[in-house]
């Protein structure tokens, strides 16, 4: 009977080889969902969470839909990106090297993170949160390199980040930026519509000038000092109590200009 012949030492050391590559590969890919992860909860989350609510940001800068994507993409995927190739730099000197690496931006990322949570949920400001931060960032740089619990947590929470983005993108004021709208622009040689501009429309806009330093004692346009107001306001209706719906120009003027 013919028995099998066993690998000789040069094929169970090709074999042994072959596992450690394929577990050096795995711990690599690891390594960036963890870093993906935690790029998504302390930097993709609250920056894209405050332009989101704040469309005019791109509307005053003229951002199109592109550069939009570009920033999402910037905010979400680069960072990230940027310290898992850093990571596999120093991985050239040695897997302790990059092991190294990699706690030192956990811990990093962990106390940005804290520092976001400990300034939305606490009182702390300046030092002291720092400080509470820098050691939140610590302790969750050991609870990683000696829980695996909490590693296997990073791995499960690496689609955040696209949730995060795709919320962006379709849910929050700004993805009227982003996606086609229905409807279109009015033709003006359209049968029954008609666009005449009978009278000139001038709009004067005097940012951050206050009311009080046009009136005389009376609490009316001071001729004296400023005839040529006083001229305006007295061929013109005033609506005195009238008020912007913002104290900020970047909100009211968009809200003036458009009605």
């Amino acid at each position: 009977m013919d028995v099998p012949a066993r690998p000789g030492a040069a094929g169970q050391a090709d074999i042994a080889g072959t596992a450690r590559q394929a577990a050096g590969q795995r711990q690599r890919l690891w390594a960036f969902l963890e870093l993906f992860a935690l790029v998504g909860f302390a930097i993709a989350q609250p920056t894209l969470d405050v332009l989101g609510k704040d469309p005019d940001f791109f509307i005053f800068r003229q951002a199109d839909r592109v550069e939009i994507l570009v920033l999402v993409l910037a905010v979400t995927v680069l960072p990230a990106l940027g310290m898992w190739l850093v990571e596999q730099v120093a991985g050239l000197a040695g897997e302790r090297a990059r092991r190294a690496v990699h706690l030192l931006m956990v811990a990093g990322l962990l106390a940005l993170l804290a520092l976001e949570v400990g300034k939305n949920l606490t009182s702390l400001r300046g030092t002291a949160l720092v400080a509470v931060a820098a050691l939140a960032g610590v302790a969750g740089g050991l609870l990683h390199a000696t829980w695996s619990g909490l590693r296997l947590w990073l791995r499960y929470l690496a689609p955040a980040p696209i949730v995060f983005a795709l919320v962006f993108l379709l849910a929050s004021p700004v993805s009227k930026l982003v996606l086609p709208q229905s409807g279109g622009t009015v033709d003006a040689n359209a049968p029954g519509v008609k666009i005449r501009a009978e009278h000139p429309v001038v709009m004067l806009l005097l940012d951050e000038f206050p009311l009080t330093s046009l009136l005389d004692s009376k609490g009316r346009i001071d001729p004296r000092l400023y005839p040529n107001f006083a001229k305006l306001a007295g061929g013109s209706t005033w609506y005195r109590n009238a008020t912007a719906v913002s104290g900020l120009t970047d909100f009211a003027v968009p809200a003036m200009l458009d009605g």
